[in-house]
């Protein structure tokens, strides 16, 4: 929020932002309801979270958006597997609720984002555009390995969750740094679902 005001972002654009802070403030106090009803201790502290602010402190506005939706990809591959792994009704409720948030941010940026990042020349452009795609990849790699057994117990395998996250980065990858009209939409499981599910938002 503070580099968007700095940057001189469009008052409706910083508007939009603050609203999806809001929504994944609300997200995590959803997810510390679930643990703690869970019996499941809360985490204080974790390596990702010093690297991500790191790396969001870097550059500019651009630069934090983009790291935002380092997040926001891998999201929506774990919050749609607990999604369709869980029986529990509110749970899945949960989880749903969490994933159709993030769809409706990731596309948003999609929309916003390319014109900022066409700004940059064309070196900086391909740059930022290879240290996304290894910050994606490298991301991924270290949830499905802290989540394994998470995974694992909703029916979803290291390999089957780091191809589902690769196929959606790819895609959101051509929308922020190539040249494409078509709309980026997640792609359905690719393991047999407790439920079927919509890929449009509720």
């Amino acid at each position: 929020m503070a580099a968007a005001r700095r940057a001189g972002a469009d008052p409706a654009y910083v508007d939009s932002l603050g609203h999806f802070v809001a929504e994944e403030q609300e997200h995590a106090r959803l997810l510390e309801l679930v643990l703690s009803d869970l019996g499941v201790p809360l985490r204080t502290r974790h390596w990702s979270d010093r690297v991500f602010v790191l790396v969001r402190r870097l550059h500019s506005l651009r630069t934090e958006v983009l790291v935002l939706l380092v997040a926001e990809v891998i999201a929506l591959t774990y919050y749609s597997s607990l999604r369709d792994g869980i029986d529990d009704p509110a749970l899945h409720e949960i989880f749903a609720r969490i994933h159709d948030d993030e769809i409706v941010h990731v596309e948003f940026h999609c929309q916003t984002l390319p014109r900022h990042l066409e700004r940059f020349p064309g070196p900086i452009h391909r740059c930022a555009r290879l240290l996304w795609k290894l910050l994606v990849t490298g991301a991924s790699i270290a949830v499905a390995i802290d989540h394994r057994h998470l995974l694992r117990r909703v029916g979803v395998t290291r390999r089957s969750f780091l191809k589902r996250v690769r196929t959606d980065r790819r895609q959101i990858e051509t929308r922020l740094f190539g040249q494409t009209t078509h709309s980026w939409r997640p792609r359905p499981p690719e393991y047999p679902p407790t439920r079927t599910w919509s890929a449009e938002p509720k």
